[in-house]
């Protein structure tokens, strides 16, 4: 049997500016275990530009970038959730299996590029983008005091994902799908049937 593989990449670049939920005091919060603010949910209108997209149980999110501002705040450390779930079994020994799962995590006012598809892939929901808009939550897990992040504070944060969902499917059409000759390989190669 032979089989054809179909590929949905969706591009998805969030901005900080557009954050939905800027100026909601409720969006600002203590992450679990923490005694001061320094968690935010952040809220991206999609506005139905991907409503035409259709994806299997087999999407993948990938981060491809993303830039944290300094934020007015000696700690470094920014951990990215994404709050509409996965696909994959995940669990982080601080929320077990109450916590959304973690895209990423970075240092603030640096540029995270990912120049390979493999890093940071996780599986998402076939309905990820028919929802309107992508959640996410920002946490600085260590700080020692209250932080803003309400207002124009997070307005130079981007990122950058791709939604990429690769279906195979199986054909009996060579037109689509060849059968492999295997006599044009040598008994060095080898050769995966499936």
């Amino acid at each position: 049997m032979n089989y054809i593989e179909y590929k949905t990449v969706a591009r998805v670049q969030l901005f900080g500016i557009s954050d939905m939920l800027k100026n909601d005091a409720s969006s600002v919060y203590k992450s679990a275990g923490s005694s001061f603010t320094n968690a935010k949910r952040l809220r991206f209108n999609l506005n139905g530009s991907f409503n035409n997209v259709r994806l299997s149980q087999n999407a993948k999110l990938i981060v491809e970038s993303a830039f944290f501002p300094s934020m007015n705040h000696p700690n470094n450390t920014v951990i990215v959730r994404l709050t509409t779930g996965s696909e994959d079994n995940y669990m982080d020994t601080y929320m077990y299996n109450a916590g959304d799962p973690i895209i990423l995590t970075c240092l603030k006012n640096t540029l995270f590029y990912n120049p390979l598809e493999i890093l940071h892939g996780m599986r998402v929901p076939y309905n990820i983008l028919q929802n309107g808009y992508i959640d996410i939550k920002i946490e600085l897990p260590y700080v020692t005091s209250n932080v803003s992040l309400s207002g124009t504070v997070l307005n130079e944060f981007f990122l950058t994902f791709i939604v990429i969902d690769e279906d195979k499917e199986q054909t009996q059409d060579p037109a689509l799908a060849p059968q492999i000759n295997y006599s044009d390989y040598t008994n060095k190669t080898t050769i995966k049937t499936y």
